[in-house]
């Protein structure tokens, strides 16, 4: 995947807001040419959305890691572990 330079972070933002604009649309949003914006979006929908929804993948904005933890307390603890928090 090719590094994301600003015009891309830019395009990728307008489509987090609004995830079924145009290239039209996103290119009089963000002042640049329709075919600039859709050269670009054509790249990115290959190389960087998830394909039916256009969900922006985390790596693509430098999150590396995506971690859940779960945490299972006694009830009497729960102030303490907090505050530890």
């Amino acid at each position: 995947m090719q590094l994301l330079d600003s015009t891309d972070r830019r395009i990728l933002h307008t489509l987090s807001t609004t995830a079924k604009r145009t290239g039209s649309a996103i290119a009089t949003a963000l002042n640049l040419g329709r075919n600039t914006v859709q050269t670009r979006m054509t790249r990115l929908e290959n190389e960087v959305l998830d394909s039916v929804d256009r969900r922006i993948p985390p790596e693509a904005l430098g999150y590396g890691l995506l971690s859940f933890v779960e945490l299972h307390v006694e009830q009497r603890c729960l102030e303490e572990i907090a505050a530890k928090l």
